[in-house]
């Protein structure tokens, strides 16, 4: 008997049951004892295309293929045994379309009947929309999360507790420690005491609500060079509470360190998964519950006497005004399918969203009443709305990196943009998707991309640029770029690939003018006879050496930069001790000057003039010397040959009693010779000299002819020449010849 044959539907009686069995988007069947189909639903017919009479006395082997018997005869004994089974399978959408594969899911429920087995009850549900959306949500967040893995960005999430919740790869390239031990460490732990002090005055403001950009430098892991960060840190809140930090770090080191010399949360990937268990109700014309299986007195955790019978207005209260319209327009024949708000105090989350399909019962253009078909979708809701949510935040992150990104399926066609790539060709975001990419290239520019596309295809990551300037469509500017592209993987199937491009415009023409201006600095130091060199502070490491070293230490400079000889050993064994010592005091006091012999490897000597100065960085801290070295050799010998003359002047004066003396007619200071002060019988600097000094000592009779004589020559004669007498402090008159000449 079927629900239309009935002239009354009740739910007591077995028409009434088979109505709604038919009714159900169940394949549902009875197997007896013998494993013989005793009963088909209308859906099953339907998938099966075939008579309900054509099931009823046959084995189930007869009716399925061997390999599928196989599979399910294992389900079919342990029900038979007296224990339901649940399983899920992939299976035909009817035996007439085998290329048609669908997800199922079977419960075979023993079937008891006074008190023994009688057989078993299969339910089969078809949940092929369910895992195609699991799928795709996996392959969105696969490529979604190979995005913020290839972007050349350091990317986190810490939450509230200052613990990392994630890290995208750029953390482990940078530490050399896998993605998980991150996981669940402190800030502090990860970045280290020194630069958390530094930093944590930023990280509080942004634990506060603020949105914070900052830079900061740390040594590279290797401690050998200082890198340059700038990052942002973004709250991530709910409502008014921060709930922890998404920071996008970048490694700016290149571009700030190109400017001076010519001069870059985790967010999780939220796993969505979903159970909607089935509800079914029969309402009678009173809308009034008839009949409630199993399924919808679990949701609602309520006893069948609380439904049956009563009202539906009765039993969902304040709810009937949404769905009463609906369900009187069932009543009138029309099937119904929507969604509505239900609160269920027995869910730990009560808000609970149903979608539910309204089927009117109706025979001979009567309608009796309605079969609805309820299932729970809130935390499908939840998590479809958590994964969009998240998708968003990925987006605008994505958006705020300073760099082209796009993603290509394996045809080499836009599937994803950023904000900065549409920006650059001038089109919107939704211009590129399914657009080939050798469509939007220039001829010049796909010459030079495409190659890389079809590594990249292959599985191989693929780095290059800038080989020449690149010409912006909506402007016509000329810019350079690094590129990257890297596969985009599911699981081992390429599904696709990431293309990253940064614009290093700056870097390149930086570098441009740091190249110019070394190569007019090395002119320079080619054309100089000075040295010049950069060493660390104790000049054990040559940085840099001008060639003029070469001639002065007689040593080529790739023995010099490569550290086979050291300065101080190069230094006149003599000499070695008291320059070590006095360059040992260079830091405190500012510098390093000395005159000083080297000895050549080929045992000749020369002299140098040595001065070094402190070369600090950007924050003031001491990185080491730069040096000028001269060669005073013949500068050193020329004084040697002055200080032989001066000596040999000096002991002939003494030999033949002569003395000299020079006055300075503007400041009045005169200069007497050792031998002038010996004939004047003075010692040492016993009595300062002056002009006046002198008229001291002449004879009384003599001054007049000494004063005339002096102011002659000056006024004009240029010189004099006259005999006179002096009288010394101890009485002695001793008679000089004395000559003068004045120098204009």
């Amino acid at each position: 008997m079927t629900l239309s044959s009935a002239p009354d539907f009740n739910p007591d009686t077995y028409a009434g049951l088979a109505a709604m069995v038919d009714a159900a988007p169940l394949l549902i069947a009875s197997i007896g004892p013998d494993l013989r189909y005793r009963l088909v639903n209308a859906e099953y017919q339907r998938i099966w295309n075939k008579p309900r009479d054509w099931f009823v006395g046959r084995p189930v082997a007869e009716c399925v293929s061997d390999e599928f018997y196989r599979f399910i005869a294992p389900y079919l004994a342990t029900a038979l045994a007296g224990t339901a089974v649940d399983f899920e399978y992939e299976g035909h959408h009817t035996p007439d379309a085998p290329q048609v594969l669908r997800d199922m899911r079977a419960r075979y429920t023993p079937n008891i009947v006074n008190g023994r087995q009688d057989g078993i009850v299969v339910v089969v549900e078809d949940i092929t929309r369910y895992r195609s959306v699991e799928r795709a949500m996996r392959t969105a967040q696969h490529q979604l999360r190979d995005i913020v893995d290839n972007v050349p960005v350091f990317i986190a999430y810490y939450g509230a507790d200052w613990r990392y919740q994630f890290v995208n790869s750029a953390y482990e390239k940078w530490y050399g420690r896998p993605r998980a031990w991150f996981v669940g460490r402190t800030v502090q732990e990860v970045m280290g005491a020194e630069l958390f002090q530094r930093v944590e005055a930023q990280l509080r403001r942004a634990m506060a609500g603020e949105a914070i950009n900052f830079v900061f430098q740390r040594l590279a892991p290797d401690g050998r060079e200082m890198r340059i960060f700038d990052t942002h840190l973004m709250p991530a809140k709910i409502g008014d509470s921060v709930q922890g930090i998404y920071a996008m770090v970048t490694d700016d080191t290149e571009r700030r360190l190109a400017e001076h010399a010519a001069l870059r949360a985790q967010w999780e990937l939220r796993a969505v998964a979903d159970n909607l268990p089935a509800l079914i109700t029969y309402v009678d014309a009173d809308l009034r519950y008839r009949y409630v299986n199993a399924g919808f007195l679990a949701w609602y955790q309520l006893p069948a006497h609380a439904f049956v019978g009563n009202k539906v207005a009765d039993v969902v209260g304040a709810s009937y005004a949404v769905t009463g319209p609906l369900m009187e327009r069932a009543l009138k024949g029309e099937s119904l399918d929507f969604d509505y708000l239900r609160r269920n105090e027995a869910c730990a989350d009560p808000e609970r969203v149903l979608r539910v399909r309204l089927v009117p019962d109706t025979v001979a253009g009567h309608t009796r009443g309605f079969i609805a078909l309820l299932e729970d979708i809130t935390d499908a809701r939840k998590a479809e709305h958590a994964r969009r949510q998240a998708e968003q935040e990925l987006r605008a992150v994505i958006d705020a990196i300073p760099a082209l990104v796009a993603a290509f399926d394996m045809e080499a066609r836009f599937t994803y943009v950023n904000r900065q790539f549409a920006a650059w060709y001038g089109e919107p975001e939704a211009w590129f998707p399914g657009r080939p990419l050798a469509d939007v290239l220039t001829p010049e520019l796909a010459d030079r991309v495409l190659p890389s596309t079809h590594r990249v295809m292959a599985g191989e990551r693929v780095s290059f640029g800038p080989s020449g300037p690149t010409i912006r469509p909506s402007d016509g500017a000329e810019r350079y770029f690094r590129v990257e592209y890297a596969p985009f993987m599911d699981g081992e199937m390429q599904r696709g690939f990431v293309g990253i491009a940064q614009d290093v415009t700056d870097t390149v023409e930086a570098n441009r003018a740091l190249r110019e201006q070394e190569t007019r600095l090395q002119r320079i130091a080619d054309a100089s006879s000075e040295a010049f060199c950069l060493t660390n502070l104790r000049r054990t490491e040559f940085i840099y050496a001008s060639p003029a070293h070469e001639r002065i230490f007689g040593i080529s400079n790739q023995e010099l930069l490569r550290g086979w000889l050291r300065w101080i050993d190069m230094v006149h064994p003599e000499d070695r001790a008291c320059i070590a010592s006095e360059f040992g005091h260079t830091v405190e006091r500012g510098g390093f000057v000395a005159e000083y012999r080297v000895m050549r490897p080929n045992g000749e000597v020369c002299w140098v003039h040595d001065k070094a100065d402190l070369v600090r960085d950007e924050d003031g801290k001491l990185i080491g010397l730069a040096s000028i070295i001269s060669d005073i050799t013949e500068r050193h010998e020329q004084q040697k040959l002055i200080e032989r003359n001066a000596t040999r002047l000096t002991q002939a004066q003494r030999a033949a009693k002569l003395g000299l003396w020079e006055l300075d007619l503007v400041s009045g200071d005169i200069y007497w010779s050792p031998e002038m002060r010996v004939l004047f019988e003075l010692a040492g600097d016993a009595l300062p000299l002056t002009g006046a000094n002198y008229t001291e000592f002449l004879h009384p009779d003599d001054v007049t002819l000494v004063t005339e004589a002096v102011a002659s020559a000056i006024a004009g004669r240029d010189h004099y020449d006259i005999e006179h007498r002096v009288v010394l402090h101890s009485g002695r008159v001793l008679q000089l010849h004395s000559q003068a000449s004045v120098e204009r």
